[in-house]
């Protein structure tokens, strides 16, 4: 079953209510950038699978001056972020609209753009424990879906912006 949000306002956070995320699970983001008239240092979005209180996964792009094309990606717990577990990426093919895929795997989740996988960052929570999605900075989505290929419902409610759609595929 697929979960498909359209007409995002950035920033928005959503919660998984009665979510099952398991191996070959995909969570796909499409939009573009929204970096004009922003200050350099503000030019970074940020795409979060949360648990509670945990950051399963967090993955920070930049394109400020000194990080073009960059990507961070990390995890944290209650106490913070911890730079030894921090991966980094460079060269992201990222033009005015983009395919972010974040897939699920048995120790790792893949990361691609635009078909072109950018990166792999090994678990360190367990995946099934991720209960929302965040996305913030200077990006425009206009569509999230997830999809969970093995007939799982994935659910939401508590939307902050009523004016997503929200929709269960079959």
């Amino acid at each position: 079953m697929d979960l498909t949000l359209e007409d995002l306002s950035v920033p928005f956070y959503t919660p998984l209510h009665n979510a099952y995320i398991c191996i070959g699970t995909s969570f796909h983001f499409y939009g573009e950038l929204n970096l004009k008239y922003r200050p350099d240092l503000e030019k970074t979005f940020v795409i979060e699978l949360l648990s509670y209180p945990d950051v399963v996964l967090h993955i920070r792009f930049r394109f400020h001056k000194n990080y073009k094309n960059y990507i961070a990606i990390n995890a944290c717990d209650f106490a913070g972020f911890c730079t030894s577990t921090e991966k980094r990426a460079k060269h992201i093919p990222l033009d005015d609209d983009f395919h972010i895929e974040i897939f699920v795997d048995s120790g790792y989740f893949k990361i691609l753009v635009n078909g072109k996988e950018i990166a792999t960052y090994n678990h360190k929570f367990p995946y099934q424990s991720i209960k929302a999605v965040g996305v913030y900075g200077a990006v425009i989505i206009d569509k999230m879906n997830i999809k969970n290929n093995f007939g799982y419902v994935v659910c939401c409610s508590g939307l902050s912006d009523r004016r997503h759609l929200c929709s269960l595929i079959k």
